[in-house]
């Protein structure tokens, strides 16, 4: 008796490859925000328009400051390779376990 691959079964396609999270920075006019994970950057992106993200940007502060103005301009990028091992630190240590994600400027 043979065992077949089921990869090789007719009608099943082989799982597919996840790819292990990257860092991304959340800037508000230039200045990072917040660390995040994500798959890609398809999903970082979706996550910068969030509506549960934007509310929380426009409601926390950091010096009396509002961190978002809801005018500001926002972008998404790739950690840089600079800082990587410091925000892959910063987020475990201040990450919730459900998202991660932590804040890069004193929240008030």
């Amino acid at each position: 008796m043979t065992i077949e691959d089921p990869k090789r079964l007719p009608g099943k396609r082989p799982p597919r490859f996840v790819a292990a999270p990257k860092l991304f920075v959340l800037e508000i006019d230039q200045k990072p925000i917040l660390a995040f994970e994500a798959h890609s950057a398809r999903e970082a992106r979706e996550l910068q328009g969030e509506s549960w993200l934007l509310d929380e940007l426009r409601r926390l502060t950091s010096g009396g400051v509002p961190l978002w103005n809801g005018l500001a301009k926002l972008r998404v990028g790739p950690a840089d390779g600079d800082t990587v091992d410091e925000l892959q630190a910063t987020l475990r240590n201040r990450a919730s376990p459900d998202l991660p994600i932590a804040y890069l400027v004193p929240i008030d």
